[in-house]
């Protein structure tokens, strides 16, 4: 058995597939039948015996395998192979038999027209002597699992290739056995070498910059705590005491129960990117179009096949799955926003003309349907023709910094358009060239056309006014370090205008070539100085103005519950340049009795935001007492809300004395007239009433004296003691209605009755009379002005109102008389429609307000046409001293206004 072995086995191939077909084999049949298994079965068992004879077959395709096993069994393998099949078939059988043990190799195939690989395995069947009996070779197809390893291969290197490209590699962080290992990318980032080695987490973190140590390690414990992926930048310090900053992400990868038990990710080296971040603040750029640079993908295209081979981030930066190896270039074409198709295409193209490389921005619309802005870069792959078979490159998310592009512009555009709304321009003088750089907006400012060219120092002074161009030398020469420029200069425009432009600058430090740079912005002011001039002007005219009145102007501002008191009004107030003001040192000045009144009237203005005013006594630190108008309008928002409070004070305390001195006079003239007419009813009733009774006595005695009969005589004399006895009646009506005694002697109830009761039997208007018992008596001059007003206010409904009832009611509460008058007649036109021939507010009513007016009372007619008339007075019961007289005026006008207010139907209102 061993000399057939040898027999079956004595020439040999190299391991490895055949090199090609024995054309003896290939014409016949019995030399294609071992080739027809591989085409057949795809997979098989074959037993040789120790002689070489094919013994057994079996595959699992029972269908296929009858015919061949005609063809095969019993027949060596030499005779159903070709020669160079069977030396590498015997040369493998040789090497198992003699090791005793599995030897393994693979045959390739052509089956369809496509090439299919099969792998042989050759297993010694030992006899139970020992000695090797058989072999058996079993075979399969293993050609997809070859194309996927090629593919693995493929991504390995395309990974690899990427990781170089974005210089980036990654780690895997075993937290059960606190081992850290990283990929050989990363290993020649961190200067230490290796592949897959593993170290120990302390001996990790010592690579970790020791300001960072810290906060990584507690970033890293929270999101494992957390369970979720995070990123942070972090700092290491390399061999040889290098440092180099790293961009790293991570996820946490957990097991069956949901124990974190690994760390897995990626780093990225971003020390230079870092540093040109540095350069970018330097150079006033923005930070983010740096911060940007981590998401990076790479990516290949076949241009044969159009098909796009990606790395595994790529795919997820554009939402697939990344266990899709390829993508159709089509569809990669889909996945491009439509407007930026066509360059897309275009650098394809560019490529297939002879381009070698490629670089643009281009907008994808990736699986959730949110747009990211990829900048790509790509190098074309040709072959030894020169024609482009692929394309390889790497596409980074730019998105944000793209986003942040396009708001630095559109903040561009506000800043111009800012500049232009708030007329300001910006400049910048170069210290060491001594030339200037104006913004468009201050062009057009000084009626110039914009330009991009600087423009010399010495050109720049010739747009200042001659007599400021000193200052402006002299201001930029001295500007230092840490000092600001900050002055105002008149500039001659185009046109000849002269304009005042507000400047302000500093020294910002050295550009990149180490020059001296002063930034500044200059705004247009002319109005605003004009409007401050007018302002000042008007100032000045204010308080002159002020002074000449007696009276100051005041604001209060209800958010900062702050009052601001003009100079004349400090100055009334005795205040001096440094004397502070606040509201508890007005109201302890102001005079106790009004106190209270005016904290309400205030309160009320401001909790309802209605105008007021008022008159109050204030105590004068010299000791005097001065009264006080004061006036306040709210200032009101847009939404309604009172935004601050406006108003002044004035001094009427001289006004207050002449016009009590007036007051006092005309109550002195009136009293005189009253006395005047109570002498003159008196002298009426005492001499010319006694004379007509006398008259009327003596007539009758003459009567009694002639003869008894019916002459012309008794005629006459009748008829002159009818009119003695009319004069006697007139005589006595007109002393009563001068001065009724009943004023004098019984009270103001009992004469308005008796007066009430001639007045309706003179006129015929029924007049009702209500007196409350508790009326009282009360002093002459106001009982004496009482019977007044009812006086002309009946006359009036008498002579206008047409009524044929008239009501008098007279009341007395809370230290106040009260006298109403009202009847049910035609009312009172509009007091811009009666007519000036029947006036009803003559001069009768004027008398009557006079009168209340004295006494600090109210006067108020209520009318409506059709609806009657109501004549209304309200008097004080007692009347303070001269100082007191404002006041009492005060509050009997506050009252009225309530009054007024509440009423419905009042069409006329006058009041003292």
């Amino acid at each position: 058995m061993e000399r057939s072995a040898e027999n079956a086995v004595e020439t040999a191939l190299p391991e490895g597939p055949p090199r090609r077909q024995n054309p003896a084999a290939e014409r016949h049949p019995s030399a294609q039948s071992l080739a027809g298994l591989f085409t057949t079965l795809r997979e098989f068992l074959l037993t040789l015996d120790s002689e070489g004879i094919i013994r057994e077959l079996w595959s699992s395709n029972r269908a296929q395998l009858t015919e061949l096993e005609t063809r095969l069994l019993g027949h060596s393998l030499r005779g159903v192979t070709s020669a160079e099949t069977f030396e590498w078939m015997a040369e493998l059988i040789k090497l198992a038999i003699e090791s005793g043990g599995v030897k393994e190799s693979q045959y390739p195939a052509e089956l369809d027209g496509e090439k299919h690989t099969f792998s042989l395995s050759v297993i010694p069947v030992v006899h139970t002597a020992g000695g090797p009996k058989a072999v058996r070779i079993v075979a399969r197809d293993v050609t997809q699992q070859v194309r996927d390893l090629e593919k693995l291969k493929q991504s390995e290197a395309l990974l690899a290739q990427a990781e170089e490209l974005a210089e980036l590699g990654s780690w895997d962080y075993d937290l059960v056995n606190m081992k850290v290992t990283w990929s050989a990318q990363l290993g020649r980032r961190f200067g230490l070498g290796g592949n897959g080695e593993a170290v120990d987490a302390e001996t990790f973190w010592q690579f970790v910059h020791p300001d960072d140590r810290e906060r990584s390690q507690r970033n890293c414990q929270e999101r494992i705590a957390e369970r979720r992926p995070f990123e942070h930048e972090t700092r290491f310090l390399l061999p040889g005491g290098r440092v180099r900053t790293f961009h790293t992400r991570a996820k946490p990868v957990m097991d069956a129960a949901g124990r974190v038990v690994r760390l897995v990710g990626v780093s990225q080296d971003i020390t230079e990117r870092k540093e040109a971040e540095r350069r970018l603040r330097e150079s006033e750029s923005l930070l983010a179009q740096a911060e940007q640079l981590a998401n990076v993908g790479s990516w290949e295209l076949d241009v044969d096949k159009q098909k796009l081979i990606c790395s595994s981030h790529f795919y997820r930066m554009l939402g697939l799955n990344p266990e899709d190896v390829s993508i159709a270039h089509d569809r990669d074409l889909q996945m491009i926003h439509p407007e930026d198709r066509e360059r897309a295409t275009r650098a394809i193209e560019s490529l297939s003309a002879g381009a070698q490389s490629f670089e643009n921005q281009l907008r994808f619309i990736v699986a959730d349907g949110t747009v990211r802005t990829f900048h790509s870069r790509a190098v074309a792959v040709r072959d030894a023709a020169g024609r482009l078979v692929r394309i390889r490159g790497m596409s980074q998310d730019v998105t944000e910094r793209a986003e942040a592009e396009n708001g630095l512009r559109e903040s561009q555009a506000f800043l111009t358009q800012a500049e232009e709304l708030a007329n300001v321009g910006s400049w910048q003088f170069d210290v060491d060239t001594q030339m200037i750089a104006w913004s468009a907006q201050l062009y057009r400012m000084r009626g110039l056309e914009p330009t991009d060219a600087p423009m010399s120092f010495e050109q720049a002074l010739e747009t200042i006014h001659a007599d400021d161009r000193e200052l402006a030398r002299h201001d930029l020469v001295a500007l230092t370090p840490g000092r600001e420029l900050d002055h105002e200069l008149r500039f001659l425009t185009a046109d000849g205008n002269v304009r005042i432009l507000h400047s302000r600058a500093v020294l910002a430090g050295r550009d990149s070539r180490g020059g001296a740079r002063v930034q500044g912005m200059a705004q247009d002011v002319t109005e605003r100085r004009e409007a401050e001039n007018k302002l000042r002007a008007s100032q000045a005219l204010l308080a002159q103005a002020e002074e000449i009145a007696n009276f100051g102007s005041w604001e209060f501002d209800v958010a900062t519950n702050r009052v601001t008191l003009s100079e004349h009004l400090r100055q009334m107030h005795s205040l001096g340049p440094d004397d502070e003001w606040s509201v508890d040192f007005y109201w302890e000045r102001m005079h106790p009795k009004d106190r209270d009144r005016v904290r309400e009237l205030s309160s009320r203005a401001l909790a309802s935001g209605e105008p007021y005013s008022y008159v109050s006594r204030y105590l004068h630190p010299d000791g005097g007492v001065r009264v006080h108008f004061v006036q306040g309008v709210p200032v009101i928002r847009s939404e309604g809300k009172v935004m601050r409070w406006v108003g002044v004070l004035q001094d009427i305390t001289d006004q207050t004395r002449s016009e009590e001195e007036l007051r006092r006079l005309t109550q002195e003239l009136m009293r005189a007239r009253d006395d005047d007419r109570r002498h003159m009813a008196r002298e009426l009733h005492a001499s010319a009433g006694q004379s007509l009774a006398a008259l009327k006595m003596s007539l009758g005695r003459l009567g009694s004296e002639l003869p008894r009969k019916r002459d012309l005589a008794h005629e006459l004399l009748n008829s002159a003691i009818e009119l003695a006895e009319g004069a006697i009646r007139e005589v006595r009506t007109v002393s009563y209605l001068m001065h009724p005694p009943l004023l004098d002697e019984a009270g103001l109830a009992s004469a308005l009755r008796w007066y009430a009761d001639g007045f309706a039997k003179r006129s015929g208007i029924q007049v009702r009379v209500e007196v409350p018992e508790d009326f009282g008596r009360h002093s002459q001059e106001i009982e004496t002005t009482v019977f007044r007003i009812v006086q002309e206010a009946l006359t009036n409904v008498h002579r206008y109102s047409g009524s044929r009832t008239a009501r008098i009611r007279l009341a007395a509460k809370n230290g106040e008389i009260r006298a109403e008058v009202r009847d049910e007649g035609c009312g009172l036109p509009p007091a811009n429609q009666l007519p000036g021939s029947r006036a009803p507010l003559g001069v009768g009513i004027a008398s009557i307000r006079e009168r209340v007016k004295q006494l600090n009372g109210v006067f108020e007619i209520e009318s409506a046409p059709g609806r009657g008339t109501t004549v209304r007075v309200t008097l004080p019961a007692a009347v303070e001293k001269p100082d007191g007289t404002a006041v009492m005026h005060e509050m009997s006008r506050a009252k009225a206004k309530a009054r007024a207010k509440a009423g419905k139907r009042v069409k006329h209102a006058s009041r003292p």
